[in-house]
C-alpha cells in the first residue's frame, strides 16, 4: 500500500501534469510485460533449480535497486500541483 501511493506522489511531483497519462500508461504497459516475463523465469527457476531461487534473487536484487532510488529521487524545490 505504501508503493502506490509513494509511486503515485513520485510521478506527481516529477513529471509534468499533460505528459502523466502517457507516463503512467507507458508506465503500466512495461510492468505487465516485465510481470509476465518474470513469471516465467521465477516459474522454472522454482521447478528446475530450487524453490527457495526467487526469494534469493529478489534479496538479492533490492539491495542495488534500493542504492539506485537513494541516490537519483530528491526533494524538488517547486511542486507542480
Amino acid at each position: 500500500m505504501l508503493q502506490g501511493s509513494s509511486y503515485n506522489s513520485l510521478i506527481g511531483d516529477l513529471i509534468p501534469k499533460e505528459l502523466r497519462g502517457k507516463v503512467i500508461g507507458c508506465g503500466q504497459f512495461l510492468i505487465c510485460i516485465s510481470q509476465a516475463v518474470a513469471q516465467l523465469m521465477i516459474g522454472t527457476l522454482d521447478q528446475y533449480v530450487s524453490p527457495l531461487t526467487p526469494f534469493l534473487l529478489l534479496a538479492v536484487g533490492a539491495i542495488p535497486l534500493s542504492a539506485v532510488v537513494a541516490l537519483k529521487v530528491f526533494d524538488i524545490a517547486v511542486k507542480e500541483v
